[in-house]
């Protein structure tokens, strides 16, 4: 317990300040318990939900990354350069990530979604989805910095090949069918 203990003066005007900050100290206390808690529960959703929360400094051509993402990708650390982040995805998807990230004005919604695959240390693609919004323009309107998170979305795009093969298999079969 951090709070000293009150002593009594006996000019009323010193009792009510004394009141009032012991009344403040409580209110900061409990706000500080509800703070935590808060916190506490964001980090067990985010940890459910996404891969990552990241943050995109345009400016200084930085990404910096929260949550289990650094440590499922094996990556060095949590802030990385740009280049050593664009290295890690699929030839076939940079262009597209590069569009959004380094020119989100071509793509004027608040927000946007993009899907691609990123390789973790062993040289695994994983498909992410990724959101992000805009969280820092400078005066002329330039993009500064985007923030958003990650998805692993491996399964989704499992299921949905399987779902493609089996549907061509299916359309092959009815083929062979009628012939």
């Amino acid at each position: 317990n951090w709070f000293p203990s009150r002593a009594k003066a006996s000019i009323v005007e010193l009792e009510q300040m004394a009141d009032t900050a012991s009344a403040m100290s409580a209110q900061l206390a409990a706000s500080e318990v509800t703070r935590a808690q808060a916190q506490s529960q964001l980090q067990l959703v985010l940890d459910s939900t996404t891969e990552s929360i990241w943050e995109l400094d345009l400016e200084q051509r930085r990404v910096h990354l929260q949550g289990r993402f650094v440590e499922r990708f094996g990556l060095a650390a949590a802030d990385l350069a740009l280049a050593d982040f664009y290295a890690r995805i699929h030839p076939a998807d940079l262009a597209e990530v590069i569009g959004r990230h380094e020119y989100p004005e071509r793509h004027p919604a608040e927000n946007y979604t993009v899907e691609y695959r990123f390789r973790d240390a062993e040289g695994t693609y994983h498909w992410l989805l990724s959101r992000a919004r805009v969280v820092e323009q400078d005066a002329r309107g330039k993009i500064r910095r985007l923030a958003g998170t990650h998805v692993d979305i491996d399964a989704l795009k499992a299921t949905e090949e399987a779902l493609v093969i089996a549907s061509q298999q299916a359309q092959a079969a009815n083929v062979a069918k009628t012939r």
